[in-house]
């Protein structure tokens, strides 16, 4: 597959991604969260609104260093 195509194919899936780690972390669970958001950020590291994302679910955790990169 061109790297064109891969990368129309990971958009569909970094957003659902995105949208189950949310849920977890509305339904209390940031751990699940963060986990689900990093693999959503590698599907599509040139998407810089899951990066916003990575960053404040991992500001909720608390962890500001990752927050900050993010």
């Amino acid at each position: 597959m061109n790297p064109k195509k891969q990368k129309e194919k990971d958009r569909p899936r970094a957003r659902k991604l995105a949208e189950e780690a949310w849920e977890a972390a509305n339904a209390g669970n940031l751990d699940l969260g963060e986990k689900i958001i990093r693999r959503a950020v590698a599907a599509q590291p040139d998407n810089p609104v899951l990066w916003n994302d990575q960053g404040v679910l991992l500001g909720l955790r608390h962890n500001d260093a990752e927050s900050a990169e993010s």
